[in-house]
């Protein structure tokens, strides 16, 4: 899954050049190059959160992260619970 949401952001690296090249040879209008350009941006996206995911289901990490809860407040920490 990691070298699938790696090729994803590949391609959403890929793409704008390939627009761009579409465009100055006049194959493609303005609207198709942004539209191009829209489907890459979320192509990078879709493979980054596919990469999360996989590298973190990789490491075990995944249950451990949704189960960790923040403190409540930024100071809450042994050192600063007399000073309220």
């Amino acid at each position: 899954m990691v070298a699938a949401g790696r090729f994803g952001q590949f391609l959403g690296l890929a793409i704008p050049a390939l627009a761009v090249l579409l465009e100055l040879n006049r194959a493609i209008s303005l609207g198709q190059m942004l539209m191009m350009l829209v489907a890459s941006v979320c192509c990078f996206w879709i493979g980054r959160i596919v990469e999360g995911y996989a590298a973190a289901d990789d490491r075990g990490d995944a249950k451990a992260d949704a189960d960790a809860t923040p403190p409540a407040r930024g100071n809450d920490g042994p050192k600063n619970a007399g000073r309220r």
